[in-house]
């Protein structure tokens, strides 16, 4: 759990300290995703203030082609960093943090649970005894 919030303090930090600006996709990265299978990532280009063309790849993908060339999306980048550029998005910016931070939680609360009961036993047991 944190980790979860660890990395989702991160992102939170990332996010309003970036620039948002508006992207164009060009294209999509074809990789192994890890049950074998192929998967693709979206690779986008926007234009920083002082005019520089700049292009990024998304850090997750899918397995359908969920975006196409032409599309309009947002990314967020730091201004000193627009090579770390991320696209503005759940997957891409909090998946991660959630789901640690989602298990971490469900396997505190089953750890309480367990002890919880093992503690209800002890004293069931002392008392009838």
């Amino acid at each position: 759990m944190l980790l979860g919030c660890g990395f989702g303090w991160q992102k939170y930090e990332f996010v309003h300290a970036a620039v948002k600006t508006d992207a164009l996709v060009v294209g999509n990265t074809k990789f192994a995703a890890p049950d074998g299978s192929v998967a693709y990532r979206p690779i986008f280009q926007f234009t920083t203030p002082d005019g520089r063309k700049r292009t990024g790849e998304a850090d997750a993908g899918s397995h359908t082609q969920g975006y196409v060339p032409g599309d309009r999306i947002r990314v967020v980048y730091l201004a000193d960093d627009p090579y770390g550029a991320q696209m503005d998005s759940f997957q891409q910016l909090w998946l991660v943090p959630v789901s640690l931070g989602g298990i971490g939680a469900l396997l505190l609360g089953l750890g309480w649970g367990i002890r919880a009961l093992g503690v209800m036993r002890q004293y069931r047991w002392v008392g009838g005894a």
